[in-house]
C-alpha cells in the first residue's frame, strides 16, 4: 500500500491470517459446546449435531471444542470423513480408535474380526468396545464431514448415539447442511427418553456471518476507521459466508488494497474469482459422471425435475440419492427438494469446461426434454438461449412467448435475448419478418436505433407477397413513432421492387410520409415526382398533391382522405374516405398511421365526436403494440382534437399522459414541436402567458437537429405567434406566422382549417394600422374557407374578417358578422379561439370596451351568445362567484343594467334568436 493510500484509510494495517478470529458470531453456539464439555466432566452424556454449509467454520468449533476438553483432562478423539475415502470399510471407526493403544481395542485389532463379513457380529462388538474405553474416563468423540462417512462408520455411529446414555460420552457429529446420510436417531426420539435416562441433544445450525460479524473481521484484519458501506457491500457480496470473507481479505492484503469504496470493482472481481476457484478445484477431483451432473444441474436448475436431470447426465453407476448427496458434500449444489447449484458463478464455471459446442447441445438436449416434460415456456425458452438451433416450429413459438411475457413484464431486455436466440432457428421470410417487427418493438423503448433499423430491414428485406404485410407493419411503426425520413427512403426502395398490386399499405403510408417533412436531407431531389407510385384515383401533381379519390382499402382511404384534407377541397368526399379508413378492421390488424390520419382529416371536418371515437380504437391498438413512441403519439393527437374541441381538461390529460410514457427530450425531433405547441396553447387557454413563454424558449433555445423541418414546426410557430399576439407583439407574430405559412404551402398544405395562419395575420397587421395587408390575407383566407366548406370554421374566419373591417367597411362587417353568428350558433368555442387571439371585434364598434380586462372581455362575449354563468364557468375554468363578479364589472364599465343591454352592445344574438 502507498503511504498516500495508507492517510486516507487512517493508517491501516493488515494483520497475518492467521490472527483472523475463525470464530465471529458463534457466541451461541460456543456457549452450548462449552456447557456440553462441562457437563461431560461431570459424566454427562450428550450429542451435538451441527449442520451448514462448506466454509461456514465448523471445523473452527470442533478444533475449539476438542481445545476445551483437553483443558479440562478429558479425552478427546476426532475423526473425518473424506469423498476419497467414502468406500472404505470402517473408515471413520479406524481412524478414533487409532488414538488408543491396541491392547485397548482387542477387537479391532483382532484380524478376524476386521475381515468378517458378518457385520451383525462386527458392529455389537465394537460398540461395546468403544463404551469399554468411554466407562475408564469421560470421551469426546468429534466426527467432522460425516456426510462423507462410509455406510460401515454411519451405522456405527447410529448404534453408538443410541447407547450414550450408558456411558458419560460427548459425541458430535458435523456435516454439511440437509445432507445427513448417516440416519442418527431424531433429537426428539432421544429426548422423548425417560428422563433418569436421558441424553441432552443439540441441533446446531451456524448462519452467515452477519453485518456485525463482517465488520468485526474487517477490524481484526485491518485496524483503523470503518468504511461502514464497503463492509455491507462485502456482506451482500460473500452472503455472510466466512470462506468467502476470509478470502477477500487475504487477497486484499495482497494487493495491498485498502477496504474501501473506490476498491468495489476489485471486491466484486474478488468474490467472483475466488467462487471460480473453489468450484474448479472441487470439480477437478470429482469422477466424470458427478461432473455430467453438475453440468446438467447448471443447465437446468430445478427447471426439471432431478429425475430427469439425471436421465440427461447419464448417470447409470450410481443412485441417485447417493450421486446428490456427494454433490451437496462438495457446497456444489444448494440441498432442498429441488436441487440447483449454489449461485450463478458456480454454475458458469461448471459450464466453463465444456467446448462450446458441447455446451450448445447440452442444452439442445434439455430444451427438448423440458418441452416433452411440458414444464412451463419460460423455463424451456430459458435453457433454449444457450442451445444450438433445434430446427423445431416448437422452439420459435417457446421463445416467441417468453418474450411477450417478458416485455409485457417490463423486462425488454429478457424479451430481446429470446428474440434474438429465436431469429437463429431456420425460418420462412414471414416467420423471421414477424420476429424482427417483435424485436424492435422490445427495442425501440430503450435502443431506438437498433429498432429502427430492424423495421428498416423488414421493409428493405427478402420475399414475396407472404412479407407484405409485415412491410407494412414496419413502416407503419416507424411513421408512427415520427421517422418519417427514414420510412420515405425504405418504403420507396421497396415499391420499387414491389408488383403493383401487392403494394397498398406501403403506397399509402408512403404518402403519408411524403406530407410530413419538407425535405430528405440525404438526397438532392425529392423522389416522389419521379417514380413514386400513386394512390387509387389520385393524380399525382407537381405538387404531389391528387386531383380526384378513389379507394377502397383503409389504409389508402386515410391516405387520400387526409391528402384532400390537406387541399382543402371536397369535403364530403374527405369525410367519406375518412370514415372507410376507421371502419373497424376485419382480418389483419388495422394499421395505426393511416387511421390516424383519417382521424386528423375529421377533426378538419369539425366531426370531432367520430374522430375521437376512431382514434380511441387506434389508441386500444397502440397499447397492445407497446411502443412508447407510437402511443405517445396517439395520445398527442387525441389531445389535439381535445383542443380543437375546447375540451383542456382532456387535452391536459392526455398529453401528460404521453410525456409520461415518452418524455420531451425522447421525442423524434420532427414531433416534439408539436408537443411544446400544444403545451403552450394550454397555458394560454389558462390565461398564463408566462408559462407559455417558458415552454416555447426553453424549446427554441435549444432545438435539436431536424426540428424545424417538418409539420409540426409549423404548429410550434403558430403557438408563439398565438403568444405574442396576446402579449401584444404583433410584428414578431407577424413573422412567425409569414414563415408558417411559408412552410405549409412548401408542404402542399392549402386549407386554412389545418393551421388558420392567414387570419392570425390579418389581425397582427390590422392592429399594427396595416390594414391592406390584413385584408388581403382576410380575402385569401374566406376564398379558401369557402372553398373547404366547413360552416363552423367558415364562420370564425368572417368574424376575424368583422373585425377587421369593423372601422372601415362597417355595412360589410355587419354583413360577415351576421353570416359567421349563423354558421357558428352553435359552436362558440370558435368564437372562443377568435376571442384569445384577441380579435377585439366589439372594441372597434363600442370604444368603451377597452376598459375591459382580459377575462372580462371574455366572459362578456360567452354571455352574448347566451351562455348561461355555470357553462362560461366551466370554459373558462372559473368559478361561479368569479364568473359573477366579472360580469358585474362588465356592466358597471359599460353603463348596461344587464344581458339583455349586453347583447344588443355587442351585436350578438343570445340562445334562440
Amino acid at each position: 500500500m502507498s503511504a498516500l493510500e495508507e492517510r486516507a484509510v487512517g493508517r491501516r494495517s493488515w494483520r497475518d491470517e492467521d490472527e483472523l478470529d475463525l470464530l465471529v458470531d458463534r457466541g451461541a453456539e460456543l456457549d452450548l459446546l462449552s456447557r456440553s464439555v462441562t457437563g461431560l466432566s461431570l459424566g454427562r452424556s450428550a450429542l451435538v449435531v451441527i449442520e451448514n454449509r462448506p466454509g461456514a467454520g465448523r471445523t473452527a468449533l470442533l478444533r475449539r471444542t476438542v481445545a476445551l476438553a483437553e483443558a479440562s483432562g478429558i479425552r478427546a478423539v476426532s475423526a473425518q470423513g473424506s469423498r476419497t475415502e467414502a468406500d472404505l470399510r470402517y473408515g471413520v471407526v479406524s481412524q478414533l480408535l487409532a488414538a488408543f493403544p491396541d491392547e485397548d481395542c482387542p477387537v479391532w485389532t483382532n484380524a478376524r474380526w476386521a475381515e468378517t463379513e458378518r457385520e451383525s457380529e462386527v458392529l455389537p462388538a465394537l460398540c461395546r468396545e468403544f463404551l469399554g474405553l468411554a466407562r475408564r474416563e469421560p470421551l469426546l468423540v468429534v466426527v467432522d464431514d460425516a456426510h462423507w462417512a462410509d455406510p460401515f462408520s454411519a451405522r456405527w455411529l447410529r448404534a453408538l448415539a443410541r447407547r450414550l446414555r450408558e456411558v458419560p460420552l460427548l459425541l458430535i457429529v458435523a456435516g454439511n447442511d440437509g445432507s445427513r446420510p448417516i440416519g442418527l436417531p431424531s433429537l426428539t426420539e432421544l429426548a422423548a427418553a425417560p428422563r433418569s435416562v436421558s441424553v441432552a441433544a443439540h441441533l446446531l445450525r451456524p448462519g452467515p456471518l452477519t453485518l456485525a460479524g463482517v465488520n468485526m473481521l474487517l477490524a481484526t484484519a485491518c485496524p483503523g476507521p470503518l468504511d461502514e458501506s464497503f463492509s455491507r457491500a462485502l456482506m451482500r457480496a460473500s452472503g455472510g459466508q466466512v470462506w468467502l470473507v476470509r478470502a477477500v481479505l487475504r487477497q486484499f492484503a495482497r494487493a495491498g488494497l485498502a477496504p474501501v469504496m473506490e476498491h468495489l470493482t476489485e471486491l466484486h472481481e474478488t468474490v467472483t474469482t475466488e467462487i471460480g476457484d473453489r468450484v474448479a478445484r472441487l470439480v477437478g477431483v470429482l469422477p466424470e459422471e458427478l461432473v455430467g451432473l453438475l453440468r446438467a444441474l447448471a443447465v437446468c436448475g430445478s427447471r426439471l425435475d432431478f429425475r430427469l436431470v439425471c436421465s440427461l447426465a447419464g448417470l447409470r453407476t450410481m443412485p441417485e440419492s447417493e450421486a446428490l448427496a456427494r454433490l451437496e458434500g462438495t457446497g456444489l449444489v444448494r440441498p432442498g427438494e429441488n436441487p440447483e447449484l449454489a449461485d450463478p458463478t458456480t454454475a458458469s464455471r461448471v459450464l466453463a469446461g465444456m467446448s462450446p459446442p458441447a455446451r450448445e447441445e447440452l442444452h439442445a438436449a434439455a430444451a427438448e426434454l423440458g418441452h416433452r416434460s411440458a414444464i412451463p415456456d419460460a423455463d424451456v425458452a430459458g435453457i433454449l438461449l444457450g442451445a444450438r438451433p433445434v430446427g423445431q416450429p416448437w422452439a420459435v413459438d417457446m421463445l416467441s412467448r417468453a418474450a411477450a411475457r417478458d416485455r409485457n413484464g417490463a423486462r425488454p431486455a429478457r424479451a430481446r435475448q429470446y428474440l434474438q436466440r429465436a431469429l437463429r432457428e431456420p425460418l420462412t421470410e414471414a416467420a423471421r419478418s414477424r420476429l424482427l417487427i417483435e424485436l424492435a418493438t422490445a427495442e425501440l423503448g430503450t435502443r431506438p436505433v437498433a429498432g429502427n433499423r430492424h423495421l428498416c430491414e423488414v421493409i428493405s428485406g427478402p420475399g414475396g407477397p407472404e412479407v407484405d404485410q409485415y412491410r407494412a407493419q414496419a413502416a407503419d411503426l416507424l411513421l408512427a413513432g415520427g421517422e418519417s425520413w427514414l420510412a420515405r427512403r425504405h418504403v420507396a426502395a421497396a415499391l420499387r421492387s414491389a408488383a403493383p398490386s401487392r403494394d397498398r399499405g406501403l403506397t399509402a403510408l408512403y404518402w403519408l410520409a411524403e406530407n410530413t417533412i419538407e425535405h430528405d436531407p440525404f438526397t438532392l431531389v425529392r423522389p416522389w415526382h419521379a417514380d413514386a407510385p400513386r394512390l387509387p384515383g389520385a393524380a399525382v401533381s407537381v405538387s404531389g398533391v391528387g386531383n380526384g379519390y378513389a379507394a377502397s382499402d383503409p389504409a389508402q382511404s386515410g391516405a387520400l382522405a387526409w391528402r384532400g384534407a390537406m387541399r382543402g377541397r371536397d369535403l364530403e368526399r374527405v369525410r367519406e374516405l375518412a370514415r372507410t379508413a376507421l371502419r373497424p378492421a376485419t382480418g389483419a390488424t388495422a394499421l395505426i398511421c393511416p387511421r390516424m390520419a383519417a382521424a386528423r382529416a375529421l377533426g378538419l371536418t369539425y366531426d370531432w365526436a367520430e374522430a375521437l371515437s376512431g382514434l380511441d380504437q387506434v389508441l386500444i391498438e397502440a397499447r397492445r403494440v407497446g411502443v412508447n413512441a407510437v402511443l405517445s403519439a396517439v395520445l398527442l393527437l387525441r389531445a389535439s382534437l381535445c383542443l380543437g374541441m375546447g375540451r383542456a381538461k382532456d387535452a391536459e390529460r392526455d398529453l401528460a399522459e404521453a410525456l409520461r410514457h415518452l418524455p420531451l427530450r425522447e421525442w423524434n425531433p420532427l414531433t416534439a414541436p408539436a408537443v411544446v405547441a400544444a403545451r403552450a396553447v394550454l397555458h394560454l387557454a389558462h390565461g398564463d402567458t408566462e408559462a407559455a413563454d417558458r415552454e416555447v424558449t426553453g424549446y427554441t433555445g435549444r432545438l435539436p437537429a431536424g426540428a424545424t423541418e417538418g409539420v409540426a414546426w409549423c404548429h410550434l410557430l403558430f403557438a408563439r405567434a398565438r403568444l405574442r399576439l396576446t402579449v401584444g407583439e404583433p410584428r414578431a407574430a407577424i413573422d412567425d406566422l409569414l414563415e408558417c405559412g411559408r412552410r405549409l404551402l412548401n408542404l402542399g398544405v392549402a386549407n386554412p382549417a389545418m393551421i388558420p395562419w392567414r387570419s392570425a395575420a390579418a389581425l397582427a397587421h390590422h392592429a399594427r394600422g396595416e390594414q391592406e395587408e390584413a385584408v388581403r390575407l382576410l380575402t385569401e383566407e374566406r376564398a379558401n374557407a369557402r372553398s373547404w366548406g366547413e360552416p363552423k370554421f367558415l364562420g370564425g374566419t368572417l368574424l376575424a374578417s368583422a373585425h377587421v373591417l369593423a372601422d372601415s367597411a362597417p355595412e360589410q362587417a355587419k354583413a360577415l358578422l351576421d353570416e359567421a353568428m349563423v354558421l357558428m350558433s352553435d359552436a362558440p368555442e370558435l368564437v372562443t379561439r377568435v376571442i384569445e387571439l384577441d380579435t377585439g371585434l366589439t372594441t372597434a364598434r363600442r370604444p368603451g370596451l377597452a376598459a375591459l380586462g382580459r377575462t372580462e372581455r371574455r366572459v362578456a362575449e360567452l354571455a352574448a351568445l347566451g351562455r348561461s354563468n355555470g357553462e362560461i364557468a366551466e370554459e373558462l375554468r372559473l368559478g361561479r362567484r368569479a364568473v359573477e363578479l366579472n360580469l358585474s364589472n362588465v356592466y358597471r364599465k359599460l353603463g348596461l343594467s344587464g344581458r339583455g343591454e349586453l347583447v344588443a352592445a355587442l351585436g350578438h344574438r343570445g340562445k334562440g334568436e
